[in-house]
């Protein structure tokens, strides 16, 4: 049994793995083929035969190649774990309507914000749907604003009887909070995300974040895992 919020999450998650392998796959292709030139002086256009206008930034000599390769696996990288924090928290808002849907009153209620809807509103939402919509948004945008994955998690599943064991959560916790160190502290481990996972990837503070494909890899089947021993519990 999965929910429907699970459904649409697991395949975005197909979707990002797919990606993340094809292009990690053109690559290595890429790589092999200019491993093979005779002259690592040539340009890398001429070499693979491409149009030198379309790809400008590729006219560049073979030898440069390790260094292009290697950023572009870690841009890679960086940009499959904003994914995933990306699906697993649009996961989040979807089993929180799910949970309104079944007893609103007990979601409301894990918000003491007072909110109410003029008249004029309701009117302009124009049927309960887009209400509840409404409300949930509302709701799920406060459970945010407390900042923190893990605070996130926990307020969504306060009054239920989920419990994932700490392993698999904390591990995925940790690749979910990686997203956070891309976007604000480019890409280096901070004293916080060393004090609570540093052990798990052995990184010091100001380290840099493995961006390596078994790494990431990992993370997709832990945070899917992860949703999913929620799931099946709800």
């Amino acid at each position: 049994m999965e929910s429907k919020s699970f459904q649409r999450f697991r395949s975005k998650i197909q979707y990002i793995h797919q990606h993340q392998q094809m292009v990690d796959a053109s690559l290595k292709v890429l790589n092999t083929k200019l491993n093979s030139a005779t002259d690592k002086t040539k340009d890398i256009t001429q070499e693979l035969k491409i149009n030198k206008t379309d790809y400008g930034k590729l006219n560049q000599p073979i030898n440069e190649k390790d260094r292009l390769v290697s950023y572009s696996r870690s841009k890679l990288a960086e940009y499959i774990i904003l994914e995933l924090f990306g699906a697993f928290s649009i996961y989040m808002r979807d089993i929180t309507d799910e949970m309104y849907q079944k007893d609103p009153i007990k979601i409301v209620g894990k918000v003491n914000s007072g909110s109410t809807l003029t008249y004029v509103e309701i009117i302009k939402l124009g049927s309960f749907n887009k209400i509840r919509e409404k409300i949930v948004n509302e709701i799920f945008r406060k459970f945010e604003n407390e900042r923190s994955t893990i605070k996130l998690v926990d307020k969504i599943l306060s009054h239920t009887d989920v419990v994932v064991p700490d392993s698999l959560k904390d591990t995925a916790l940790m690749y979910l909070e990686m997203r956070h160190l891309f976007i604000h502290n480019k890409g280096k481990a901070d004293e916080k995300f060393k004090n609570k996972y540093g052990e798990n990837v052995k990184l010091k503070t100001g380290d840099k974040l493995p961006t390596n494909f078994k790494v990431v890899s990992k993370a997709i089947d832990t945070v899917n895992r992860f949703a999913k021993s929620i799931d099946e519990q709800l």
